[in-house]
């Protein structure tokens, strides 16, 4: 075994692609240690830049118990002569409001850039990691028009913008009962 270490060991140096047999001791303080060098060059991590202000007046705090207390399927297909299930007229009337609301961020859409879209759950098993959540258990949220939004893995976020509660339907399915486009989003702490 201790050939096979000694082996190993040869192996790793020579494949550094340095002449180690010249090196005099601990490089020069302030030296770099990029290059073909054993140890990796680690760049300080900035730290993430401060939000900028964002004035919330005008924006009514809801969360998920009110959208999502009553029934509604996960999938919904449209049959002719069938009704849709019902949407309560309290949770109708936030359609077109200011609102700020917290939840988990599931990417939909995204690039090098960041998240364009997403859908914001009830909580995180909601989402990727567990059953999937019934259609008034999320949001479909969308950045505004060439903006991104940083991926969040297990942050909760607050996204304040305008909401949309009405039937989003494509090709005979309900494909988003609530929609909002967002006017400014957080991470929680």
């Amino acid at each position: 075994m201790r050939k096979l270490t000694a082996s190993f060991t040869v192996l790793l140096l020579a494949s550094c692609g340095e002449d180690l047999s010249k090196v005099d001791g601990p490089p020069p303080e302030g030296a770099s240690l990029r290059g073909n060098s054993v140890v990796a060059s680690i760049e300080p991590k900035e730290p993430e830049p401060e939000p900028e202000p964002f004035d919330e007046e005008g924006y009514e705090t809801i969360n998920f118990d009110l959208l999502g207390e009553f029934e509604y399927p996960v999938y919904v297909k449209i049959k002719e002569g069938e009704e849709l299930p019902e949407i309560p007229e309290e949770v109708r009337t936030q359609n077109g409001k200011k609102i700020k609301i917290t939840g988990f961020m599931n990417p939909v859409r995204f690039d090098r850039e960041g998240v364009s879209e997403f859908l914001l759950v009830k909580d995180i098993l909601g989402c990727c990691f567990g059953a999937t959540p019934k259609m008034n258990h999320w949001i479909r949220v969308r950045m505004k028009e060439g903006e991104r939004a940083k991926f969040y893995a297990y942050d909760q976020l607050t996204v304040l913008g305008e909401f949309e509660v009405s039937e989003e339907v494509e090709d005979g399915y309900v494909m988003s009962i609530y929609r909002m486009t967002v006017d400014h989003l957080t991470r929680e702490e």
